[in-house]
């Protein structure tokens, strides 16, 4: 069990939220996460097509809550429909960018995403099961390219043409005296694939081929696949 108590945001239709974007993705269940500027929560918004405009990490943004009209997600009680308003906001100074991430830092001493191991059954998930989570790196952080061994195995149902990939890229890192494999989730994984290949990045060559230094890294539960959830890393965040 977690020690820290769940921050509660609001979800009432109508109201504003001020948000700082940590993963910039417009897409899906898993779409951007974001920190409730008030309530210091962790967000998944699934944006309103017509009101998305493209976002940075760290931006600060303005949206209003809609009403929700989709069954519940057991796997993204997190997530939140929201119109997102065209004007960013101020950014954050670093050390309060810090203080909000280091209040969401998942304690060492309980489980990512509140289960062992690398994925759940999806009909054992209960609301309100944690599906995001922010994790500081710790020192050995690799990353990983590796071979999958169900490589062209089809991903869904029979109307689904899509594949598996022939690579994975993971992060490993130790945690509670073990190391545990994370997979990077889509794009993310895709740019990095180009840049590394098959191969383990590690050390000094962490920041040069991410661009910047790893501070924390943003991991949620994915959609099902075969009835189970597994936990992916959908965000690499710069230190700050």
């Amino acid at each position: 069990m977690r020690s820290k108590k769940r921050k509660i945001r609001s979800s009432n239709p109508g109201e504003h939220l001020k948000l700082l974007i940590l993963v910039a993705r417009p897409d899906g269940c898993n779409g951007s996460i974001a920190v409730d500027l008030t309530s210091g929560a962790l967000v998944k918004a699934i944006w309103e097509t017509d009101t998305w405009h493209p976002i940075n990490t760290f931006d600060v943004v303005e949206a209003v809550i809609l009403k929700d009209t989709n069954p519940l997600n057991s796997a993204a009680v997190e997530s939140l429909p929201l119109s997102l308003l065209p004007n960013k906001l101020k950014s954050l100074r670093k050390h309060k960018i810090r203080k909000y991430l280091k209040r969401l830092d998942t304690p060492e001493n309980s489980y990512i995403l509140d289960f062992l191991g690398p994925s759940v059954p999806y009909w054992t998930i209960t609301s309100p099961q944690t599906s995001s989570a922010i994790i500081k790196v710790r020192p050995g952080m690799q990353i990983v390219c590796i071979e999958r061994d169900d490589s062209g195995v089809e991903e869904r149902g029979d109307s689904d043409n899509r594949t598996q990939p022939r690579f994975e890229v993971l992060v490993r890192m130790g945690w509670r005296k073990f190391d545990h494999d994370l997979p990077i989730a889509d794009s993310a994984a895709n740019c990095l694939l180009d840049l590394i290949g098959p191969r383990v990045i590690v050390g000094k060559e962490l920041p040069k081929t991410l661009g910047y230094k790893p501070g924390y890294l943003v991991v949620a539960l994915q959609d099902p696949y075969k009835g189970y959830c597994r936990k992916a890393v959908v965000g690499i965040l710069p230190k700050v």
